[in-house]
């Protein structure tokens, strides 16, 4: 049986490969390297998108779920939308954050935090069926931080780019069965 702590055992790939895509999805990658490319965060990522994709073909998901890239990813789609096979990129480090929460993956401090507003983001497009910028920001900054940033914070108040009560979509519902059957939220 592969050790658990281990990044480069093999691990049981088959929940989420079959959770991102089907097998023959993944496989179809043949490292051209075009989502790297296209990447707007490649310049800082310790893992590239087109590795990322070779090791979960090769059942190596240990490392990719501690690679600090997978917070980084902005969730653009670009590396999807660049792929000539049409591999799921975005879909998969969606899945490979979610796994690392899951199975509680030591994460760096910077990652630590992008991972508690990647959870709370989450939590709040479930509930109010969109995102409440000010509510997720209340509880990743800390006073001072917010304190620092009152001016910014302000002219955009004013300007209708952040609110100070959470909007909500009609079909909030809808939403919650989404984030249920992707396995975000029970």
């Amino acid at each position: 049986m592969p050790n658990p702590t281990s990044l480069t055992e093999p691990s049981a790939p088959t929940h989420l490969t079959l959770a991102v895509a089907s097998a023959e999805t993944l496989t179809s990658c043949f490292q051209c390297a075009k989502c790297s490319n296209g990447c707007p965060v490649a310049d800082i990522a310790d893992l590239l998108p087109h590795r990322i994709v070779r090791l979960a073909q090769l059942g190596l998901l240990r490392e990719p779920m501690a690679s600090e890239h997978i917070w980084n990813c902005t969730g653009c789609g670009a590396c999807s939308t660049r792929c000539p096979n049409e591999v799921p990129v975005a879909k998969l480090m969606d899945h490979l954050k979610s796994e690392a929460l899951s199975e509680q993956i030591p994460l760096g401090a910077d990652s630590a935090k992008v991972a508690k507003f990647h959870a709370l983001f989450n939590k709040a497009v479930c509930k109010y069926g969109r995102s409440y910028e000010l509510g997720t920001l209340r509880k990743v900054k800390t006073t001072r931080e917010m304190l620092g940033q009152m001016r910014l914070g302000m002219t955009m108040l004013r300007r209708g780019k952040i609110h100070l009560r959470p909007a909500r979509i009609r079909d909030r519902k809808a939403v919650r069965e989404l984030f249920r059957r992707a396995g975000v939220t029970k």
